[in-house]
This record gives structure tokens, sequence and C-alpha cells, in this order.
């Protein structure tokens, strides 16, 4: 799935303390302002959906093939 804008802002401050160009405080700061929360629900929600189509999929191709 496409990376929100979100995800992309908090992985780049990750980036940018483990290289050094930002401090702990300021990282942690654009962490918490840029993190989404329920983004792990919202993730396990869709792959559950994504799955529910793909068997109700081949609930049909059974059932066209009985």
């Amino acid at each position: 799935m496409k990376p929100t804008t979100s995800q992309l802002l908090v992985q780049e401050s990750a980036d940018w303390y483990h290289g050094g160009l930002i401090g702990r405080d300021l990282s942690a700061r654009l962490g918490s302002r840029y993190e989404r929360q329920g983004a792990v629900l919202s993730g396990l929600i869709s792959w559950l959906g994504l799955a529910a189509v793909f068997l109700l999929g081949l609930a049909v191709l059974v059932g066209i093939a009985t």
C-alpha cells in the first residue's frame, strides 16, 4: 500500500535523528506530532478487508464451478 504523508514524515524524522541532523527531543516532538493514532489498527482492517474480498471471490468461483 502507498504510505501516507504522516508515515513519510515520521520516517524522515527518524532518519534525520539517526543521521545526526536533529536531536532526540526534536525527533520525539516530530514523531509525536506526525504519528497517527491507530495506524496499526487501520492497517489490520485494510488487510482483513482485502482477505474478505479475496474469499468472497473464491466463493463466487466455487459457486459457478459447481
